[in-house]
């Protein structure tokens, strides 16, 4: 498990490997990470994006 750090709230995430991996190249892509960031941080648009990719 790693700590990781988002650049976009701040909130660190304890994360496996994969996880990790895929919540960098998610910021890195200009996405959210998870719900919550995607709820508070994101604008309408991100957040239904994020929504449709999730299902």
């Amino acid at each position: 498990m790693s700590t990781h750090r988002s650049v976009r709230d701040g909130l660190p995430r304890l994360l496996c490997t994969s996880c990790y991996s895929d919540a960098c190249l998610a910021e890195e892509a200009g996405h959210c990470v998870d719900f919550r960031q995607a709820f508070e941080h994101a604008t309408d648009d991100e957040l239904t994006g994020w929504l449709g990719s999730a299902l």
